[in-house]
Formats: C-alpha cells, sequence, structure tokens
C-alpha cells in the first residue's frame, strides 16, 4: 500500500443551512504525509546544493547597532563552512559569490575536502562593490542546469540589502526562472535594513520559503536548519489540481503552512481548473491552503452532501522515483437542521484571520513604497483591530508602535516593517508535524 501524501480537506462551516441561496465559507486544504510515511522512510541520496551569497560592501558592516557585534561577512562565512560537516557523499556544493557582477566560486564539487572548501568560502572576503539580484540567480540558474543529474537542486541565496544596479521586478524575473526549471530557492535576508516583503517575493514563484538573520547566534542555525530540511525531502514534484463545480465560486487564497503568504485571486478558467505546485516537501511537515469559497445550494428541499469540488494529487517518491496520482472529492454537507448549520470550527477561522493579516501586512509595504498616505494610515488601523480580535495583544501593541511612528514621522523604519513582515508570515507557524507549539511564534 502507499504511504505517502493525503489530502485533508475541512471548512470552517461543514453545513449549509438549505433555504440560504449560498454560503461564503473558508476551505483548509491540508497537504500531508499518511501516517507511516514519516518514520524511517528514504530520502534522495544526493542533492545538488548551490550557495549565493552576497558579496557587497555593506557586507562588511556590523549585523547591529551594537559597535562590539561581528560583521556580515564574518557570520556568513562561518555559518558556510559549518554547512560542511552535513554535506553527504552523493551531495554536491556549488557557490556564486554577487556584488555588482557573480562569480561561480565552486561549479558541482563532490567529496570537496575540508581545507578547500573553508579556502572557497574565505574568498569572499575579496570582494566588494554594489548589488546585483537579478545576474545572481541567472547565473545561478545556468550553473544548476547546464548538467544533468538525477540529484535533487537546492539553492540558498543570501542578501542583506536592497537591488541597487537592478531592479526588484527584474530580480523577480529571475527568481521566476529559476522555479520554472524546477529549482527551490530559500531566501536569508541578514541585518535589519533589508526588505523582508521583496525576499518573500523572491521565493513565490518556487513556492519557497523565506528567513533572516538579525542577530550573531542566528547564522550558524538558520544556514544548518535550511539544509537539513533540503536533504530531508521526502516527496518532489507535488501539486493539486483543483476542478470546481459548477456556481461555485472561489475568490482570494492563502497558502497558510508552512509560511503564511497571500497567492491572490483564484484565476479559474473556463475548464474550472486551477493547478498549485508545492516546494518539495520533507519528513514531519504539512502544507495547508485556504481558499474563500462561496457555495449555491442547489434546491431548497435537498439535504446531502454536495461536491464543492474534485482534487488530484499528484507527486513524485523520492526514494524510488515513482509517481503518484490520488484523486479526492470535496464534500460540504446541505441540511435543514438549523442548529447544524450553525456549526464552526473555529480554529479554521483563526487561521483565516491570521491569514488576513499577512495580507494586510503586504499591502501595507505596497502602499508606503508608493506614499499613499490614507492607505497606509486605513490598513494599520485594520491591523491592530484584526490582532486584537483573535487576543494576540503583542502584535496589537507592536502594530500601534508602527501606527504612532508614522503619523509622527510620517515613516516607518525597515526594520520595524520587517519584524512584522516576518511575525504575518510566520502567524500560523512552520508546519512541523507533531509540533507542541499551540500558539503562533513571536519575534517582537
Amino acid at each position: 500500500m502507499d504511504k505517502s501524501l493525503l489530502v485533508v480537506p475541512c471548512f470552517d462551516n461543514p453545513y449549509i443551512y438549505a433555504s440560504e441561496k449560498e454560503k461564503k465559507t473558508v476551505l483548509s486544504v491540508k497537504i500531508q504525509p499518511e501516517e507511516g510515511l514519516e518514520e524511517g522512510i528514504a530520502t534522495s541520496a544526493g542533492m545538488d546544493l548551490c550557495i549565493v551569497l552576497d558579496t557587497s560592501g555593506s557586507m562588511t558592516e556590523r549585523i547591529s547597532d551594537d559597535k562590539n557585534s561581528e560583521r556580515k561577512i564574518d557570520l556568513a562565512i562561518k555559518a558556510i563552512k559549518n554547512l560542511y560537516d552535513f554535506i553527504r557523499p552523493n551531495d554536491t556544493v556549488s557557490m556564486i559569490f554577487y556584488n555588482s557582477v557573480s562569480r561561480t566560486i565552486l561549479d558541482h564539487e563532490k567529496n570537496i575536502s575540508r581545507a578547500m572548501f573553508d579556502e572557497k568560502v574565505e574568498e569572499a572576503r575579496r570582494y566588494s562593490g554594489s548589488t546585483n539580484i537579478t545576474n545572481a540567480l541567472m547565473e545561478a540558474t545556468e550553473l544548476m542546469t547546464e548538467k544533468l543529474s538525477p540529484n535533487m537542486k537546492k539553492v540558498i541565496f543570501l542578501t542583506d540589502g536592497k537591488t541597487v544596479d537592478d531592479t526588484e521586478t527584474d530580480a523577480i524575473k529571475a527568481a521566476t526562472m529559476l522555479a520554472e526549471k524546477n529549482i527551490s530557492i530559500t531566501t536569508l535576508g541578514m541585518g535589519k535594513d533589508f526588505n523582508f516583503n521583496f525576499i518573500l517575493e523572491l521565493v513565490k514563484p518556487s513556492k519557497g520559503t523565506s528567513d533572516s538573520i538579525e542577530k550573531e547566534n542566528e547564522a550558524v542555525q538558520v544556514f544548518e536548519k535550511t539544509l537539513k530540511r533540503s536533504q530531508n525531502v521526502v516527496v518532489k514534484d507535488v501539486e493539486i489540481e483543483l476542478n470546481v463545480s459548477n456556481e461555485v465560486r472561489i475568490n482570494d487564497h492563502f497558502r497558510a503552512l508552512p509560511q503564511t503568504t497571500y497567492l491572490g485571486k483564484v484565476p479559474l478558467k473556463s475548464d474550472r481548473k486551477f493547478i498549485i505546485k508545492l516546494d518539495d516537501m520533507e519528513q514531519n511537515r504539512c502544507y495547508e491552503y485556504l481558499f474563500e469559497v462561496t457555495v449555491p445550494t442547489v434546491n431548497k428541499e435537498y439535504e446531502g452532501k454536495f461536491r464543492v469540488m474534485k482534487t488530484l494529487l499528484r507527486y513524485t517518491i523520492v526514494a524510488t522515483n515513482e509517481s503518484v496520482e490520488k484523486s479526492y472529492d470535496i464534500l460540504i454537507d446541505i441540511t435543514r437542521d438549523e442548529e447544524l448549520a450553525e456549526k464552526e470550527y473555529s480554529t479554521i477561522k483563526t487561521t483565516y484571520k491570521r491569514c488576513i493579516i499577512q495580507k494586510l501586512d503586504n499591502q501595507l509595504n505596497d502602499f508606503l513604497g508608493n506614499k499613499d498616505h490614507n492607505n497606509v494610515i486605513r490598513i494599520l488601523k485594520e491591523l491592530i483591530s484584526q490582532t486584537q480580535e483573535i487576543d494576540e495583544n503583542e502584535r496589537s501593541d507592536y502594530y500601534k508602535s508602527m501606527y504612532e511612528e508614522y503619523i509622527t514621522t510620517n515613516q516607518i523604519s525597515q526594520q520595524k516593517l520587517n519584524c512584522a513582515t516576518k511575525s504575518s508570515t510566520i502567524i500560523n507557524g512552520d508546519g512541523i508535524i507533531n509540533d507542541n507549539q499551540q500558539e503562533p511564534p513571536d519575534i517582537f
């Protein structure tokens, strides 16, 4: 019997009252390992890892305002050197250093000695200049696709600042090209001046994740966690196809786990199908997507199941390279029992409200970038209200402080924006199964 992935659907309102013309509800779709997959399953024998490191002049600055804190380049070098202990015999390592130009330092090296690895990493100190993220991502795409390899491919991309010799739009286009080659990317922001919202946009095309390094003790930990997760992948090429029933409408959709991300409107075509591609999935991790759904009631006399959509889950098992396809019906109950129609799952409603907070945070960054004063004020007030509504008072107080700063100075510091964006991104947790954490993490 195939023990791999399951689709687990659930509506926040699992019953619709038959006399209602239509019902707006939130659908949660979880894609998670079947019981038995997470224990002892084989992962890929090897991985092609590419580390893309920012060596621009600002990397020589200190990680924090503390004059005794370490320089960012020193922390990056330390963290990359630490990865050597976790490189497996069948893994290959590539390395690109970039500032205004990009340089390939290692090209699919296998079984490299520690001395040689450390020597190559130390070369990062030789370079300086401005920043061109687009060139770096394009070089990573070329490097990772020029050689045929059965290994999975992973890019760890580090930046400490904003685009200088290119634009954010160009960089996102380059990240999209990387995603089209089925290469997963994790972005890491370093320090307090990078734009967290931007590095989230870089990983959207490949459905990857982002993290930040803001303190000295985080550099080694974050790099190590990223590598270990990549080596722990058990299924790849994961996608879910939604075949939506006639008359059912879908509006916005979100990824709630592993990092909360607003994905926009669902672009249903005439065939009523929509495909979501997922990142490679490691052991003990689930993905969750939320959809704003409007369901019609077919006949007020009818009572029973209504198929909202049919789903096809496709993926490849890494250990065997076996392709799998599974079909699921997503059903909702139509009832004439008024009491049943009032039933709701509060956990899904809370998860959805947290997704709305992430959407609002996205809008806040956009309105600030466009200097849209009235909408900045409006969004900050909504963020305060939404966080209060779900009793997340620490977050609410933080948005209040941002509001007061903006009213006083007509701006919000990048450090505060990053902190808020990171918080809204991990607000629903990290998707780790058997994690005892009940409340969302706080980073303020």
